[in-house]
């Protein structure tokens, strides 16, 4: 089970049943339950509503910085330069 974080506790020894779905031969769980405590764990992924200001700050640094890149390397020098 994958995530950025997980809600609730299993315990070494815990006896489980896992729910979720078989992908490319690897059993990929959503959630698992504990049948010893009753406990039950699920994996939380980034909200959708943290990623759209992400990318939309990191867009313009990202070109920002790509624009300064390009202006060093093409910015002519050496002697005479400004000459015409």
């Amino acid at each position: 089970m994958r995530g950025r974080a997980f809600a609730g506790v299993l315990n070494e020894g815990d006896r489980v049943r896992a729910h979720g779905r078989m992908r490319s031969g690897t059993f990929r769980a959503d959630r698992v339950e504990s049948l010893t405590t009753g406990a039950e764990v699920r994996a939380g992924g980034t909200p959708g509503a943290v990623l759209v200001p992400a990318c939309l700050f990191i867009a313009p640094v990202v070109a920002f910085l790509a624009w300064g890149a390009y202006g060093l390397f093409t910015m002519p020098s050496g002697p005479g330069w400004d000459r015409p």
